[in-house]
């Protein structure tokens, strides 16, 4: 049991190693950032109720006389002799006309609080909120498909190194014959002619292997590019789980994202206030002068819109075309995962019974293989026609790995059809 545990537990951290690769993709990090901008706006929404408080210092010196007398009427130090236009004797100018310079030191402090908009606030709230939601679902979203696609890279990789493996496996046996054919050629038992059959086999398993090679190594190394890692660090991923028995079906991420989208194109619609309802606010404003005269006002405003040439109408239209586009999406995404989870549960049932006819005629072939094999040393049957029977068991054996992967492909797509979590599946490994 302890080296279970100690196995389980290194799985369970190269996925997690894996997790932090996929994290670092650039279409991930580029939909944070959207999440992160909708969540920024969201925040501000929900402040809308909030009390706006402002202020300001301003300081002043003029020799303006409106701004003079009104300065140091707001400053309490106006005197009856600053009404003086002329003195008695008709000669000297009195600061009525000509005032000294005046300077204040002015603070300023304004606050206005919403008491009553008709809602318009707390809809444009949820707008914002139900936005925030829609990038959180995109995210999760992005993130099942890129998961998804590492599985299928994965999976592609397994299957030719599995076709590799089955080539190379006959290219041996192919190999061993042509030794055999050449040591009873050289006896004089068979004619020349089996041998150049026999090297004819071996060099087109030759080539079959080859080729598997190359292949093998360029996906290896798209998948590398792709994680932005090493062709080394792909070969030693950890083992795909099986894909788990589906036990419950939920809404997909596609799904989420359109209804979120829905509820956020409702309330902004519900945001548009109607012509009879006013917006209600208070207003406050408290000065200080010099730090000596302190003056305030406190005041309820209230305001309607009563005409803008159609512009509210239209945003009404616009608001309205836009739940109806909503609704759409929604029904289509909903179409979209039934037909999703429909044809691929077709398609997994098609492929098993695929992969158990490949099976059964694959196990037909090596059977027959064996007996000519014998036929063969017995000298009773030539190359040639052994190299046909290897060559289709060799396809059968490509076919039939190639359909369990494909199977499998599909098994995972099932789990996505039926919005289970892929990410949560792998993490968890292959335990039970």
């Amino acid at each position: 049991m302890i080296w279970l545990t100690v196995l389980i537990v290194f799985q369970q951290h190269n996925w997690h190693w894996v997790q932090e690769r996929m994290r670092d993709l650039p279409q991930l990090r580029q939909q944070q950032a959207h999440v992160a901008i909708a969540e920024s706006i969201a925040n501000q929404a929900a402040k809308a109720w909030s009390p706006q408080v402002s202020a300001e210092v301003n300081a002043t010196s003029t020799n303006d006389p409106t701004a003079v007398f009104s300065g140091k009427l707001a400053n309490g130090t106006f005197e009856l002799r600053d009404f003086a236009i002329v003195s008695p004797t008709g000669f000297d100018t009195y600061p009525v006309n000509n005032p000294d310079a005046f300077s204040d030191l002015l603070l300023h402090i304004h606050a206005n609080q919403k008491l009553y908009d008709g809602g318009s606030s707390h809809n444009l709230r949820q707008q914002a909120h139900w936005q925030y939601q829609s990038q959180q679902w995109m995210f999760r979203d992005h993130e099942q498909q890129a998961w998804l696609q590492l599985v299928r890279g994965l999976l592609e990789i397994d299957m030719l190194t599995n076709q590799l493996v089955a080539a190379k496996e006959l290219l041996e046996h192919t190999e061993l014959s042509l030794r055999r054919v050449e040591a009873l050629a050289a006896e004089g038992q068979v004619p020349t002619v089996r041998v150049a059959q026999s090297q004819a086999s071996q060099a087109s398993m030759a080539a079959r292997v080859i080729a598997i090679e190359a292949l093998l190594t360029a996906r290896t190394q798209a998948l590398a590019n792709w994680l932005d890692v090493s062709p080394s660090d792909i070969e030693h991923f950890p083992e795909l789980p099986k894909v788990p028995d589906i036990q419950t079906t939920d809404i997909r991420y596609s799904e989420h994202v359109a209804q979120s989208i829905l509820h956020a194109s409702e309330s902004g619609q519900k945001s548009i206030l109607p012509k009879w309802k006013p917006k209600v606010n208070l207003n406050a404003v408290f000065t200080n002068h010099q730090g000596d005269q302190t003056h305030w006002w406190a005041g309820i405003s209230a305001s309607w819109h009563l005409m803008d040439r159609g512009a509210s109408q239209a945003r009404k239209g616009q608001a309205s075309a836009n739940v109806m586009l909503a609704q759409a999406h929604l029904e289509t995404q909903q179409r979209s995962s039934k037909q999703a989870r429909d044809v691929t549960q077709a398609m997994y049932a098609a492929t098993q019974a695929e992969h158990r006819a490949l099976s059964q005629a694959e196990q037909a072939a090596s059977s027959s293989l064996q007996a000519q094999n014998a036929m063969l040393e017995e000298g009773q049957l030539d190359a040639g026609s052994l190299f046909e029977v290897r060559q289709n068991l060799l396809n059968l054996q490509q076919d039939r790995i190639a359909t369990q992967a494909r199977m499998d492909q599909l098994g995972w797509q099932l789990l996505d059809a039926h919005g289970i979590d892929i990410q949560s599946v792998l993490m968890k490994g292959n335990q039970p």
